[in-house]
């Protein structure tokens, strides 16, 4: 099993939907372990981000990433003059996009940069990266207690096979309901809220990051 994890230095109702048809594609998400990575025997489908518990307003999530193209080897009289790196997937550029409900000032999101190489015929991949990005985050912050909104985020890889050609995996649409709902001092029993951590330690994500219960 091939992972592919990454810290972007931008970070920051429906499914998760993949979109479009490419030869190199996002399949299913996957929350993240307490060391970042993909669990890939789980699925997610939406999420939830309580932004009373951070500074930060954070969403790491993985996703299974799976490539069709083929090896394309050149064999001539059983020489091997080029292998299959000619399919190999190098991947320059993320692409971001937001839409909330209710609607909130979300600034547009120019292309990021990175770097990781897609081997053809690897099914079995994982990409794991923040949903929030840096420029979106501070509208989330400022949600007033008791508030809440739905966020699609979309993300999109974009670069070259190793040949020029140019390449976008599909378009994967993911929802995230984000509250600001803050804990109270003390529970009914007079102590205070115990903590809850979620994927990567995250206190606040897919869960409101504390509780009462004991």
């Amino acid at each position: 099993m091939k992972k592919i994890l990454f810290t972007l230095l931008l970070l920051a109702g429906a499914a998760c939907t993949p979109q479009e048809s490419s030869a190199v594609r996002f399949t299913y998400a996957h929350p993240l372990d307490s060391e970042c990575v993909p669990v890939q025997s789980h699925y997610i489908s939406a999420g939830l981000l309580n932004v009373a518990m951070m500074l930060t307003p954070s969403y790491p999530l993985g996703f299974g990433i799976e490539s069709y193209l083929g090896g394309n080897f050149t064999d001539v009289e059983g020489e091997i003059l080029a292998g299959s790196e000619r399919n190999d997937f190098y991947v320059n550029l993320l692409h971001r996009r937001y839409v909330s409900v209710p609607p909130l000032p979300l600034p547009s999101e120019p292309a990021s940069a990175l770097h990781t190489i897609i081997r053809p015929g690897d099914t079995d991949g994982t990409f794991a990266l923040d949903m929030i990005s840096a420029a979106i985050a501070p509208a989330l912050q400022a949600l007033a207690a008791g508030d809440s909104v739905t966020l699609t985020a979309t993300i999109q890889l974009e670069g070259r096979l190793a040949s020029g050609q140019g390449m976008r995996t599909n378009e994967v649409n993911f929802p995230i309901r984000v509250v600001r709902t803050p804990p109270p001092a003390t529970c009914a029993d007079g102590a205070p809220p115990t903590l809850v951590e979620g994927p990567c330690g995250n206190v606040g994500q897919d869960s409101l990051g504390w509780t009462c219960t004991r």
